[in-house]
């Protein structure tokens, strides 16, 4: 978004019911939503389908957005919860047990093959430690640690409260720490 102004005039607009500035929202809005879905799933083509379903959702709600919070807050929020209702899906879980081991975080990188294969697999391990979080944990430690968000922006977009925040993230950290040292620690010969 270019500027404050700009946004509420599009806002308002969509709130009316044009179609055309709702579209211009959600463009404008999506690779962030996307990204955090993304981190959230640590899958891109269920991070699509959680998206599609919050845009719908956003959509419906748009008329009870009051610009008391910022609308990227409200969004990051509705985008969360469609997420976290998302993973206790039967087909989300399902999906999940017969889905192969892929490389779903991928890491950009214009380094070698053998080191891409290296970030890509720790990628795969980082997803797979936030994976054993509680919904909580895993919540705080996406938006905190994952898309650096403040401790006020991850108390709006969650719900909890600072205390909780601290105490899910230091738990979370914990947990991710003692897994990824599990995961690397060399078998005794």
């Amino acid at each position: 978004m270019t500027s404050t102004t700009n946004e509420t005039h599009w806002i308002t607009q969509a709130q009316k019911g044009d179609k055309q500035a709702f579209r211009y929202l959600v463009d404008a809005y999506y690779p962030f939503v996307f990204n955090l879905a993304f981190r959230y799933l640590g899958n891109q083509a269920d991070a699509e389908d959680v998206v599609q379903e919050a845009c719908v959702k956003w959509w419906r709600h748009f008329a009870q957005f009051k610009h008391q919070a910022k609308l990227s807050t409200w969004l990051y929020a509705l985008t969360l919860r469609t997420c976290m209702d998302y993973t206790k899906t039967a087909s989300y879980k399902k999906r999940k047990r017969q889905q192969p081991e892929t490389h779903a975080m991928q890491i950009a990188s214009t380094e070698t093959p053998a080191k891409m294969l290296e970030a890509n697999e720790l990628a795969e391990r980082f997803k797979k430690a936030a994976e054993t979080l509680s919904e909580k944990q895993k919540t705080v430690f996406v938006l905190k640690d994952l898309q650096d968000f403040t401790t006020e922006e991850t108390m709006q977009i969650s719900g909890q409260t600072e205390e909780q925040i601290k105490s899910n993230l230091f738990h979370a950290r914990k947990q991710v720490s003692m897994y990824m040292k599990m995961m690397y620690q060399t078998p005794e010969l």
